[in-house]
């Protein structure tokens, strides 16, 4: 028995051989009285001598990681977390070895109560929506596994996901945008399916590709994508819309035209696909569209004209919606399409048939040269402006036709029935002196149009 307990006190003393100038302190903690081992610290840091050395941070760091660990002494002594963690970094810059530490890791895990605590803590402010706080109670945390990690305590491939993920999430939350991608680029860096669910993964993925969309930041972009839709398949509209979002944003007008035509050619795009591209080629960058000659910008436009109508039929399949120009009589349709794209490809062949216009009041003159010009645009003048009656057509029937309108699709209705009413006053004046019957049903649809100017109101 004797041995046994001599034994006991020789093991004992090898404990506390590397700190028995702080014997006491250690006593206290073993004793699981953290106010008692604050008040022998206090004491021993009065000292001027055992104050600045890494000795006095680790028993620093040991005293306020134990009152941080319980809430009551936590609460009693607010701020105990931000002095252990100043107190490890002294330590770590006194002793590099960290012997002191990890010798004594096994009986006072002062990192781990420091990373338990702050992550239970930002859980608590989680929960409550407090991003700011969850974000800095889980910030903790993180940073103590990367400490971990670089002086060898942990796997050098260890990661927590929960903790990067939340950590990041709370950023994000917080207004943070830096940290939260910085915590979501090293899950994706993995290429990790991480959450609870696919949609609080497939969020992150979201935000981490949407911040380089809108930073035209392409080879980033490319470099998440792919995982994205390799972990969320199920997502893939979604991907391949910000995809196409990406490609507009770092591709020339010249390589967004040719690779549209690959695309249209191949015959797989989606409604979204064709939309992406319309607006792209409906709203180009003014710079980028300088670059291109006066034919090439009147391209430009029917391009966009003929993105929005595939996107249009692949909307509702409303092939069946197509106007009789002869009669002027208007189809049945299908009150759930969006006019929207119609609308948007009445007024780029509009435009088209405007130009035209202008183009044709600007060759007046009694040279052959001049009047042969004339011919030439009235007879282009003439095509766009069928087109762009067909399709404002188009709009106006399936817009007039729904009952919930939003305030853009009454805006839509409202210019689609001002549009048709110069349109068919156009073709009305055309007429004259030479189709009786057709000034006649001209008139009477400028009439119609006409009259209702503004009536649909927002």
């Amino acid at each position: 028995m004797k041995k046994l307990i001599l034994a006991f006190l020789l093991a004992f003393t090898g404990f506390i051989s590397f700190a028995q100038s702080f014997t006491g302190v250690q006593l206290q903690i073993m004793a699981k009285k953290p106010e008692e081992a604050k008040k022998e610290l206090d004491k021993k840091l009065a000292d001027p001598k055992l104050k600045d050395n890494a000795e006095a941070y680790y028993w620093t760091l040991a005293v306020y990681s134990d009152i941080f660990r319980d809430s009551v002494t936590a609460a009693k002594y607010p701020g105990s977390d931000s002095i252990a963690l100043a107190a490890l970094n002294q330590y770590a810059q006194k002793d590099t070895s960290l012997k002191l530490l990890r010798d004594n890791a096994g009986i006072i895990p002062s990192l781990d109560f420091l990373r338990v605590v702050s992550f239970n803590n930002g859980i608590t402010y989680f929960r409550k929506s407090n991003w700011l706080k969850s974000y800095n109670s889980f910030k903790v945390t993180d940073n103590l596994d990367g400490f971990m990690v670089t002086h060898h305590m942990l796997n050098q491939n260890y990661i927590d996901t929960n903790v990067v993920l939340l950590t990041g999430y709370a950023a994000q939350n917080s207004g943070l945008i830096p940290e939260a991608i910085e915590h979501y680029k090293r899950l994706a860096d993995r290429q990790l399916k991480v959450g609870d669910s696919n949609d609080f993964g497939s969020n992150m993925y979201t935000y981490l590709l949407d911040y380089y969309l809108k930073n035209n930041d392409g080879d980033d972009f490319k470099k998440y994508i792919g995982t994205a839709k390799k972990l969320f398949p199920q997502y893939n509209t979604n991907w391949d819309q910000m995809e196409m979002q990406n490609t507009t944003s770092n591709s020339s007008l010249t390589e967004l035209l040719a690779k549209y035509k690959e695309d249209d050619a191949a015959g797989k795009m989606t409604e979204d696909q064709y939309l992406t591209y319309a607006d792209a080629f409906a709203q180009p960058d003014k710079k980028e569209e300088s670059k291109l000659d006066s034919s090439a910008q009147v391209q430009l436009r029917l391009t966009a004209a003929q993105a929005y109508s595939k996107a249009f039929r692949l909307n509702g399949g409303a092939d069946n919606i197509d106007v009789n120009l002869k009669t002027g009589s208007a189809p049945t349709t299908k009150p759930n399409l969006s006019g929207i794209y119609a609308f948007n490809v009445g007024v780029l062949y509009y435009n088209v048939y405007d130009e035209l216009g202008q183009r044709f009041f600007n060759l007046r003159g009694e040279s052959a040269d001049l009047k042969a010009k004339r011919d030439v645009a009235e007879k282009m003048q003439v095509q766009y402006a069928d087109s762009s009656i067909t399709w404002l057509q188009n709009a106006y029937n399936v817009l007039k036709a729904k009952t919930d309108r939003s305030r853009s699709e009454n805006t839509s209705l409202n210019r689609s029935v001002d549009f048709l009413a110069n349109l068919y006053q156009w073709k009305e004046d055309k007429a004259r002196g030479i189709n009786p019957k057709d000034v006649d049903k001209y008139e009477a649809l400028y009439k119609q149009f006409d009259s209702e100017h503004d009536k649909y109101k927002n």
